[in-house]
């Protein structure tokens, strides 16, 4: 055996390739392991009730959590200690890893110099705390404690005895996401394997190029010389990457200077190992993903002496089959169990929804408190906790195909990824749009197109007022639901008086009035206004954020909505799509599915252009509400914006706030400063190359059925399912007319942004547990639907005969809606969502009647949650072909 400079010995001739892997077969203890979390505020919640969990289950392991102690605040560093202590579990300083060899004091300094960045340097030269846990991954003190996983990996079971000596013949442990493609969550193996050797190799040579066009950037750029063994000490060591903007670059290279997934995918490759990026691979579409055509880049000698270069690493041809396989099957032993990623996002500034506690999280973080742990109690909530047997107990399934349980409602009736047939659907010839004009101009093309995005129509003080209004309104609402948007809604909220003003000021000037009356040929009339907050948010593709149609109106010129930015949105940001000639359409819906499209379906509505809503600060969006639209989802910045909606001037216009202020007529003297601006329209759609990487980048966003929770039949589980699909189903239609929601949509956000420690999950669990399998079911009725809605009629008969205050109004007003939305609902996660809400509305009467002295609904509410899961159970079978909860 060889050595290196260091005098370690090198064992790559243990394992030079593929074949020769298989001579001698290394063991990794992955009972014992390591996690990585860098912060100056301690272990977040979430975090902590991870470590939680992985002690309770696996008691005799060593677990490693390597921490920046000299960044840790002195409150959060004896959090950090008191928390490891009682859990056992050792903590290090990264500080004091040691280097095995000159490779990782390179990348020791690199880390090093992340952290210092990220806490102490300038804005411009901010580390990232992403590309520190994924280079000390590598470090040979961390491999050789066993295996190390990513402080959002959580395994779905136990570790058996056997994995405190897992083989590993190929040098490493790791597995592959669902795509087929190399995952650097969790890893392990031999230090001196050839993978980990190599991907050790390309991250010091990384650093080295880095730090060597470091140093060419701040003698170009700012005319200082610097030595590249000194230079991660500077003040700008990573402004370089941190300015660097290339269009080509996608996904992990973003963000991690080509490290992480990038690498080990590349070190795979070079190590003779199958990594999944040796064909052409759809990315995206798994949870931790950022986009869809992300392909590793490694990092070159840029032509610039002021930029970085990357380049797509080329890839070779694919193993055999047959290597494949058996490699695949080494990579990831069965003794292992499965493995469950959270994407954190921690990453992202001020994004916090990855923290957010789920039901089983909050009780086992609740067994840490008083002098004792107590694991056994821990054990219980970790492990799976099966519901009584008389709620759902699906039948065994033999074949592949979708069971329908006995007795119980065809679900499937309301469809799974169904395209509805559209009937009596005309689109009005462009004559008919455009008579009386003549020539082309900005307006004329807005006609066609229904949308045009304008700047310049608010000045400076009216927009920073309508700013600093905006920030008051949402700063009300409290913390952001786990879709990350906040809204507020001028119909139902109590807005102050002077953002009431302020809205009516913009709504009345004299510039946008002439936009909307030319549109509509006519008077125009204001009638709505809300504000939204829409922070970043991976991809989705889920009613407003899917192609669409409004179902307000069914031909054009009747409502046009005006969405003004209060933040920039760029034309990759969280812009508005819009489907251009779309609204000349007359639409004849029965049902909200018939509103939804795809977008290979939606641009066959309209003229073949499709419109980014993107600006700066202040401009203003304007389109046709009868066109298709979708919103859009990405990790990019928060938009923040003000959506005014306004009809053509008739006796049957609906107003959506009754406000004196808003409906009274303007003075117009508010309004007189901003008679002289001259606006800039943009009336441009994109070309064919972005039209067809937005249908590209469409096709590999998963819609709510790719990522809504899948319930297990664990009792906890169903109380998470319950919490993530009332805030999957954002607006629910309830009236048969839209404008009849607006009064009950606060009692449902109440309902849906409910804390999951509220006493109304604690009533969930209480009632789950309760059950007795010779009781009542809903279920087992002919039409279990019809049965739910007498019976939310008889809750709200007892509701009304014995409580009068307005929470009981509210709520007997509620479960009216409910009843009928029950035979309206035209999709199963609507029927999902509005069973959900069914159960917690007939669950806050109870508490009304029993704080009045009455008997309460019991029994009612346990039938409603009865019937919830069962609904759950068969959506589940029915996407899944196969039952999902083991008998009792």
């Amino acid at each position: 055996m060889s050595t290196d400079a260091d005098g370690r010995s090198d064992h790559l001739d243990l394992v030079t390739d593929a074949a020769a892997y298989t001579a001698e077969t290394l063991t990794v203890n992955c009972l014992d392991q390591v996690r990585i979390w860098i912060s100056s505020d301690g272990l977040p919640a979430k975090h902590r009730a991870r470590l939680t969990r992985l002690r309770a289950m696996n008691a005799g392991g060593r677990i490693l959590l390597i921490v920046a102690g000299w960044v840790l605040e002195p409150d959060a560093a004896r959090e950090v200690f008191e928390f490891a202590s009682r859990l056992d579990i050792q903590v290090c300083d990264v500080s004091t890893i040691p280097a095995a060899d000159a490779e990782e004091r390179v990348i020791l300094e690199h880390i090093h110099a992340e952290i210092d960045a990220h806490f102490y340097r300038p804005e411009d030269a901010k580390g990232n705390l992403s590309v520190v846990s994924d280079y000390a991954r590598l470090l040979t003190f961390v491999i050789e404690r066993g295996l190390c996983a990513d402080m959002d990996v959580e395994f779905t079971h136990s570790f058996s005895s056997a994995t405190a000596s897992t083989p590993c013949p190929l040098g490493i442990l790791a597995r592959f996401k669902d795509n087929d493609c190399l995952s650097n969550d969790v890893t392990a193996g031999v230090p001196w394997s050839k993978p980990f050797r190599t991907a050790r190799r390309n991250i010091a040579a990384l650093v080295t190029s880095y730090r060597e066009a470091a140093c060419r950037f701040l003698a170009a750029v700012h005319g200082e010389s610097v030595d590249p063994s000194t230079v991660s000490e500077h003040p700008r060591f990573f402004q370089l990457r941190n300015l660097r903007h290339d269009p080509s670059l996608t996904g992990t290279a973003r963000f991690s200077l080509a490290g992480g997934p990038d690498n080990l995918a590349i070190a795979f490759h070079e190590a003779g190992l199958f990594c999944g990026h040796e064909r052409e691979v759809e990315r995206g579409v798994e949870a931790g993903e950022l986009t869809f055509d992300h392909v590793p880049h490694a990092l070159v000698a840029g032509a610039s002496s002021t930029s970085l270069a990357y380049e797509p690493f080329r890839f070779g041809a694919p193993p055999p089959a047959c290597v494949r396989a058996g490699q695949r099957a080494q990579l990831w032993p069965d003794c292992l169990p499965e493995v469950i990623c959270h994407w954190d996002h921690s990453w992202i500034a001020d994004h916090r929804d990855w923290q957010a506690l789920t039901y089983r999280e909050r009780l086992l973080l609740a067994t840490l408190d008083g002098d004792a742990w107590r694991r056994d109690e821990a054990v219980s909530i970790a492990e799976s906790r099966a519901l009584a047997h008389c709620l759902v107990d699906p039948p065994d399934i033999t074949a592949p195909e979708p069971v329908v349980l006995e007795r119980g409602p065809k679900l499937s009736i309301l469809g799974h990824d169904q395209t509805p047939v559209r009937r009596g659907v005309r689109t009005i010839p462009t004559g008919e749009l455009t008579r009386g004009r003549h020539g082309v101009s900005e307006e004329s093309v807005f006609r066609d197109n229904g949308i045009v995005a304008v700047s310049g129509l608010v000045d400076d003080c009216l927009l920073l007022g309508l700013r600093e209004r905006f920030e008051d309104e949402i700063g009300k609402k409290g913390k952001a639901t786990s879709l990350q948007q906040l809204s507020f809604n001028l119909a139902v909220d109590e807005c102050a008086r002077g953002t009431v003003e302020m809205i009516k000021d913009l709504a009345h000037l004299p510039a946008l009035t002439e936009i909307l009356d030319g549109y509509f040929d006519g008077p125009s009339r204001f009638v709505s206004a809300r504000g939204y907050r829409q922070g970043p948010c991976k991809p989705l593709r889920y009613r407003a954020w899917d192609y669409h149609q409004d179902m307000k109106t069914k031909g054009p010129f009747e409502e046009l909505k005006v969405m003004v930015l209060l933040t920039d949105v760029a034309p990759d940001g969280q812009a508005l799509r819009y489907v251009c000639g779309s609204q000349k359409v007359e639409w004849d819906f029965e049902t909200q599915r018939g509103t939804k499209f795809t977008l290979d379906e939606a641009v066959q509505f309209g003229n073949g252009g499709l419109f980014l809503g993107y600006g700066t600060f202040g401009t203003c969006v304007v389109f046709d509400t009868n066109g298709i639209h979708s919103g859009h989802r990405n990790l990019s910045g928060t938009r923040d914006v003000l959506t005014l909606n306004f009809a053509r001037e008739s006796a049957e216009t609906f107003f959506m706030f009754s406000d004196p202020i808003l409906v009274g007529p303007t003075s117009g003297d508010s309004t007189a400063a901003h008679r002289g601006r001259f606006p800039s329209w943009r009336t441009s759609v994109e070309d064919e190359d972005r039209l067809a990487a937005l249908r590209a980048e469409y096709r590999s966003t998963p819609d709510l059925a790719a990522t809504k929770r899948r319930w297990t039949g664990d009792a906890l589980d169903l109380v998470d399912v319950m919490a993530a699909d009332l805030n999957a189903d954002l607006d629910l239609r309830l009236s048969a007319r839209f404008e009849d929601d607006r009064g009950r949509d606060i009692a449902l956000v109440k309902i849906r942004d409910a804390a999951l420690d509220d006493e109304q999950y604690t009533e969930v669990t209480t009632r789950l547990h309760a059950v007795e399998g010779n009781g009542p079911c809903l279920w087992k009725n002919s039409d279990p639907l019809a049965a739910a809605g007498e019976m939310a009629e008889r809750v709200r008969d007892a509701l009304s005969s014995s409580a009068r205050e307005e929470a009981a109004a509210n709520c007997s007003a509620l479960l009216g809606d409910l009843r009928d939305a029950l035979g309206r609902c035209d999709g199963v996660q609507r029927l999902r969502t509005t069973a959900a809400y069914l159960y917690f509305t007939c669950a806050c009467a109870h508490r009304l009647l029993v704080a009045h002295g009455d008997e309460g609904l019991e029994e009612e509410c346990r039938q409603l949650l009865d019937l919830f899961a069962h609904i759950v159970a068969e959506d589940t079978l029915y996407e899944t072909g196969k039952a999902t909860r083991p008998d009792a």
